[in-house]
């Protein structure tokens, strides 16, 4: 395994955790929208 490639796989890693960072927050601000929409519904607020 040359350096090249050593170098490779650490940004890959790098990638695959940001991918799944972003993945985390998407799902956060999904589940943050629909308290909102709920709360909206719940107190009648428009």
């Amino acid at each position: 395994m040359n350096r090249e490639e050593r170098r490779e796989s650490k940004l890959d890693k790098k990638v695959e955790r940001w991918k799944e960072i972003t993945e985390i927050i998407k799902n956060i601000l999904i589940i943050l929208t629909s308290l909102v929409a709920l709360i909206k519904v719940l107190f009648g607020w428009d």
